[in-house]
Order: C-alpha cells, then structure tokens, then sequence
C-alpha cells in the first residue's frame, strides 16, 4: 500500500495526454516545491498546485485498486499499472489517477 507520507505529487483527469490539459498535477505540503521546480528546469509548480486532501485522495484510489485481485479490477474495466519506477497508476473508464512517489 501506499502511504500519503511517500507521495510527492499526484495527477487525476481524463485518460489520455497527461501534460495537464485533460487533468490536474497536485503537489503534497510535504515536497519542496523549490526543489522540484529546480528539476523540471522551470516554475512548474506553485503554491495553487499544493493540495494534501486532492494528493490523499488520489492514494485512497489507488490503494483501493492495489487492494482488488485481478478479476475485480477487470470486472470495472479498471488497469493498474506501474510500468516505471517512481509512480502507480490507474485507468478506471476514462479518468487516470497516478502518485508519484519521492
């Protein structure tokens, strides 16, 4: 399971392009926002993207999906995946969810 105290940041939008245009990046109180921005290159993140309720409920989603067997998740045409280190994600219909982990 995945705990809020692992995640840096979270997406929630529509399955498709994640670059922001069909969703949502939300950043925990708990990451340094200097610091990431300094990795991105650029002012990525501000505090209007800091959001511990949206980032925690991004972990409830996911940890509901980590805990489906296999059969459950495809009854409801959910995918989870973790294709990289670094992140879990989920695909339920048309909306994906994804924590990023530090």
């Amino acid at each position: 399971m995945i705990t809020f105290e692992q995640v840096q940041k979270s997406y929630n939008g529509k399955t498709g392009c994640m670059c922001g245009c069909l969703g949502r990046y939300t950043v925990s109180s708990t990451t340094d926002l200097y610091a990431l921005n300094v990795e991105y290159g650029y002012t990525a993140y501000d505090a209007d993207n800091v959001s511990d309720r949206r980032v925690k409920l991004a972990v409830t989603k996911i940890n509901k999906a980590i805990a489906m067997s296999e059969d459950e998740r495809a009854e409801r045409g959910m995918r989870l995946y973790n294709t990289e280190p670094g992140y879990v994600g989920i695909c339920d219909g048309n909306r994906t969810t994804v924590v990023y982990l530090k």
